[in-house]
Order: structure tokens, then sequence, then C-alpha cells
């Protein structure tokens, strides 16, 4: 696995493409850190997140009462975090050349 100075261990990644409305395109990519115990009182689980290729690029932490609740939330919001950069840059996301990022997890999608 990758190690992010930021992240620590990239336990998942993914590349997706923006079409800005000029026509070019940027690479935008999704990493998740590994969850870990939380630092901070009544915080029992913490998972790291981060978007890169669309302007803010920050660590995105995410809370759970578990590791599973903590990388599941950190999913879910790397998910709204990039579709509202997109909305902010008036850009078409695209994963495998679709608009369907895949990236909600229920079965249904």
């Amino acid at each position: 696995m990758t190690v992010d100075p930021q992240l620590g261990e990239v336990v998942a990644e993914r590349h997706l493409h923006a079409r800005l409305p000029d026509g070019t395109v940027r690479e935008v990519t999704l990493r998740v850190g590994r969850p870990h115990p939380g630092v901070r009182e009544g915080i029992e689980w913490s998972c790291p997140g981060l978007v890169h290729g669309l302007g803010d690029e920050r660590v995105i932490p995410v809370h759970g009462v578990d590791s599973m609740q903590a990388l599941l939330l950190c999913l879910y919001r790397l998910r709204t975090s990039v579709e509202s950069a997109a909305r902010d840059h008036d850009a078409v996301l695209t994963w495998l050349d679709g608009e369907d990022l895949a990236l909600d997890p229920s079965p249904t999608g």
C-alpha cells in the first residue's frame, strides 16, 4: 500500500476525471487512510480522507464508534466533498468513462 504524508497508510484510492467548462480535464484522486483509534476523548475511531485535484486539498477526518463506521462515513464524506467541489467548478466527474462514480454504498447504486 501507498503511504501518504497527510493520511498515513492509504487503504483505498480512486482516480476520477473532472471535465471543466473550458474543455480541460483534470485528474481527481480520492484517498482513504487506514482507520485508527481516535486520539481525542470521546472519539472511538477516526478515518482520514482526501480529495486531490479540485481545489481545497485538506485531510478530512471522519469519526465513528468503530473502525467500520469511521470507514463508511469517510467514503460518504469523500463522495459528497468531491461532488460539491465539482459543482463549485461547474465540472462533470467521470470514472471509467461514465458519470456513475460507483461511490454509493447501496447495492442499487
